[in-house]
């Protein structure tokens, strides 16, 4: 039987003009279609079941230490009642609630919390429900972030999230500039093929510019209207985006980051099974601070996680003792607390990109 959502691809490209669709016009179909994309499915996607890991599954620390980050910065630029905490791209629930209780350990009484939760998928969407129903801080769970009534201080935090959104794929090659397209091969599969860029794809042009023969550059324009709507959402507040990445000048380098996991394992050919695998790309955060600063995000701090967990305290909650049995709950956390912070594990390759509107932080204050 033919994957469904394969068929649905081979038909848009058969309809179009050129015979092709964009790569990103691809991924955005592979993850986001609405009955056969990966993240409508119901199935499990995350943790030792499903397809990934995140940051959250790294025992509770990482969720725990941004909630006390979170109640520090609740009591500098907010009163009671006029904040809310909102996590985009929320998965099953699983950092919300531990942010949730590294609230409530900072002090901040559960009946004054106002969680939101904005999530796509509908599978997702129940597991939140299931997991957060009888902890003691309200959840309230939704779709769009247009949907949670404003307030007037917002406190938002995305992980993993950027990385999966469609990208434009550029290159340049013999001195042309060229963009990656999906057409249909033989024995109806799919094939990539690069096209000279367009003169009408303005912002893929100027950033192609800069980019010297061999290099390329995967470009999230999806991001981009995706941070419009936070900006033009939030009063005043904060936007924290966690996710793995570089700069614009180290990923342009790396001759494409765009790949696939199925259960835990790179999957070389990401066209070939649409809709039943992750599709990922590494983050610009370049991009993001100019995009950003282009809708009234100012960047207050671009850190590596290792640099973010370590100013945020995470050291504290390290046990005072070195614990001798490895298996014991102290020294899970000693591990733990390594594999976050590690640069050869998820210390450098991740990075937390904090930005702000409507508040009086300068760029560089301490936040922590």
């Amino acid at each position: 039987m033919e994957n469904p959502l394969l068929a649905e691809i081979l038909k848009q490209i058969e309809e179009s003009p050129e015979g092709r669709i964009p790569f990103a016009q691809y991924m955005e179909l592979a993850l986001y279609h609405p009955e056969w994309g990966y993240y409508q499915r119901d199935r499990v996607k995350l943790g030792r079941e499903g397809d990934f890991f995140t940051n959250a599954h790294v025992g509770e620390l990482y969720g725990l230490v941004l909630g006390r980050l979170y109640a520090k910065w609740i009591r500098r630029f907010a009163s009671v009642g006029e904040w809310a905490v909102v996590e985009m791209g929320a998965g099953d629930g699983r950092l919300a609630e531990q942010v949730g209780k590294g609230l409530c350990d900072a002090g901040i009484p559960p009946e004054q919390i106002r969680f939101h939760l904005v999530e796509i998928s509908p599978f997702h969407r129940q597991s939140a429900r299931e997991r957060l129903a009888a902890l003691p801080v309200s959840y309230c769970i939704h779709r769009r972030l247009p949907e949670i009534p404003p307030v007037k201080v917002a406190f938002i935090y995305s992980n993993e999230l950027v990385d999966a959104f469609p990208v434009h794929r550029i290159k340049k090659d013999g001195g042309l500039l060229l963009e990656s397209w999906v057409s249909k091969g033989e024995d109806r599969k799919l094939a990539e093929k690069w096209i000279p860029l367009g003169t009408d794809s303005a912002d893929l042009l100027k950033l192609g510019s800069d980019l010297r023969d061999g290099e390329m550059l995967e470009v999230p324009l999806a991001a981009r209207g995706w941070l419009q709507e936070v900006a033009r959402w939030l009063n005043e507040g904060i936007l924290v985006t966690i996710d793995y990445g570089a700069s614009t000048r180290v990923l342009k380098q790396k001759k494409g980051t765009i790949r696939g996991y199925r259960k835990h394992r790179v999957i070389p050919d990401i066209l070939e099974t649409p809709g039943e695998i992750d599709l990922t790309c590494d983050v610009n955060f370049s991009l993001l601070e100019e995009w950003g600063e282009s809708e009234e995000l100012m960047m207050v701090a671009n850190l590596t996680q290792a640099e973010f967990l370590l100013q945020s305290g995470i050291a504290g909650l390290l046990p005072a003792a070195v614990p001798t049995d490895p298996f014991s709950p102290e020294a899970k956390r000693v591990r733990a607390i390594k594999q976050l912070i590690h640069p050869q594990a998820m210390g450098e390759s991740f990075r937390i990109l904090i930005q702000s509107k409507g508040l009086e932080i300068n760029r560089g204050q301490n936040l922590f």
